[in-house]
């Protein structure tokens, strides 16, 4: 058994243990055993096998250089004994190296030095891949059955039984990247702990002198935190981060990056309208009444907005006169007054439910005429607006709301389910298109696909995507 007495090169101060060369006769393989120092041996009187191995060595490597191929077990050295360094992965192999045959425990230190970077060399801590590396072990392990890991510089990566072969370059490229990676997070965790030492006992101190520090965050940081979570769903946490970081930089989007905004603008209300066409087909279904679907539109007032065809916010609803002020107590005239933001124009609204009927019995063959209960609503909002205009401008002075015009008012009634039969379809459709100065939409549908709208009305990009709120 040969010995180490003198240890050249990086490993001479380090390497505590000693080496013994085994070659079986006939055999192109070489065993090379490791005796670890007392120093290191296990401490008790218990008796294991790590220990009765650490005792009497182990074998640390196995090499054939004709085949280009050198196996050993992955180790590591814990509280005084060896045991496994990992959990599955049994056995690790180089392939398509150049190795040298090693006779001398010379040989053999010329051999743990030439071992690929990523992989420990000192044998009294035992081999395998460096700590920061752990985790491409780790990833491989979660395939089941797994237990032999092989990097090659022969084979593609792949699996091959109970064998997961790792192309040499692809090692490489992984263990260059994690390394940056790691890197980075200790030179962040750094800056972090100078950031919260100065900011717990200097900035009190005097704040306005020494304000509070935070890391600068590198521009791309954002961009790689949600480039990697393209492929897994973002925390609640994270995405209301998300939302605050757009928000707090949206004017300067939208200098800079009006189509990025206008993008995410548009998306934005295409979900919102996803969302709301189930709550409508919910609202619908429970066949609620005037008032659930008064505060269903209050709670979604830019619905109105698709419904006059032009940028409308709500001003009020359950608006009166006869009481001297918009709110004030009176002969009610609407259940909404929204106003155009461009022109100050108002508008009004009545809303009655889907479960109004919008056609009476046939009049005459395929002719159907409009129920009491629609043309009731129609008369009811022209004279809601024949009100409004008769006494707006006191209404105004009363409130001191000034920034309302009455040029053209226009009103919407939000009435009924599209019938199902065509004919009865047709002659709504032809009633409510004679109609002037009054938008009869259906708070329903059967199944038409788009909301209807009166003559001449601008389509919103949202109309074109979605069914709005005529589910």
């Amino acid at each position: 058994m040969a010995t180490s007495k003198s240890i050249p090169g990086v490993l001479e101060d380090t390497v505590k243990g000693e080496f013994a060369i085994r070659s079986a006769k006939g055999s192109r393989w070489t065993t090379v055993l490791f005796q670890p120092s007392k120093e290191l041996a296990p401490n008790g009187d218990e008796e294991d096998e790590e220990h009765a191995e650490a005792e009497s060595g182990f074998e640390l490597l196995k090499v054939n250089p004709s085949l280009k191929r050198l196996v050993f077990t992955p180790r590591r050295l814990h509280s005084g004994s060896y045991s496994k360094r990992y959990a599955h992965i049994h056995t690790m192999e180089l392939e398509g190296f150049v190795f040298e045959k090693p006779t001398t425990p010379e040989d053999v230190f010329g051999l743990l030095e030439s071992l690929p970077v990523g992989f420990t060399r000192d044998p009294d801590f035992g081999l395998g891949l460096r700590k920061e590396l752990c985790h491409i072990v780790v990833a491989v392990e979660d395939i089941q059955g797994i237990n032999h890991l092989v990097i090659s510089k022969k084979r593609p990566t792949s699996i091959n039984g109970n064998t997961f072969v790792l192309k040499i370059a692809e090692f490489d490229q992984l263990r260059r990247a994690m390394n940056a990676c790691h890197k980075q997070a200790l030179k962040g965790a750094a800056e972090d702990k100078r950031n919260l030492a100065f900011n717990t006992l200097v900035h009190p101190l005097n704040p306005a002198r020494y304000p509070e520090r935070s890391r600068l965050q590198n521009e791309r940081t954002i961009y790689r935190v949600l480039e990697a979570s393209a492929k897994s769903k973002l925390s609640d946490k994270n995405q209301i981060a998300a939302v605050g970081v757009v928000t707090s930089n949206s004017a300067e989007l939208a200098e800079r990056h009006p189509d990025v905004l206008m993008q995410l603008h548009r998306q934005i209300d295409l979900v919102n309208l996803d969302q709301l066409i189930t709550r409508v087909g919910a609202l619908i279904g429970k066949h609620g009444g005037e008032s659930q679907w008064q505060r269903f539109f209050a709670a979604n007032p830019f619905i109105l907005s698709l419904a006059f065809g032009f940028p409308a916010v709500l001003f009020q609803q359950q608006v009166s006169v006869g009481g001297g002020k918009f709110s004030g107590v009176g002969q009610k005239i609407g259940d909404f007054i929204v106003t155009n933001v461009l022109t100050n124009n108002l508008a009004l609204v009545e809303i009655k439910t889907p479960d109004t009927k919008l056609l009476g019995h046939t009049y005459r063959s395929g002719v159907y005429p409009p129920t009491q209960e629609l043309s009731g609503a129609i008369t009811q909002i022209l004279d809601q607006r024949y009100r409004i205009q008769a006494e707006l401008t006191q209404l105004k002075e009363n409130s001191r709301q000034y920034n309302l015009e009455r040029f053209s008012v226009e009103c919407v009634v939000i009435v009924g389910t599209m019938p199902a039969d065509v004919e009865q379809r047709k002659c709504f459709e032809m009633f409510r298109g004679a109609l002037h100065g009054v938008s009869v939409i259906r708070s329903g549908s059967t199944g038409a696909r788009h909301p209807t709208r009166r003559p001449g009305a601008s389509v919103q990009p949202a109309d074109r995507d979605r069914r709005a709120y005529e589910p």
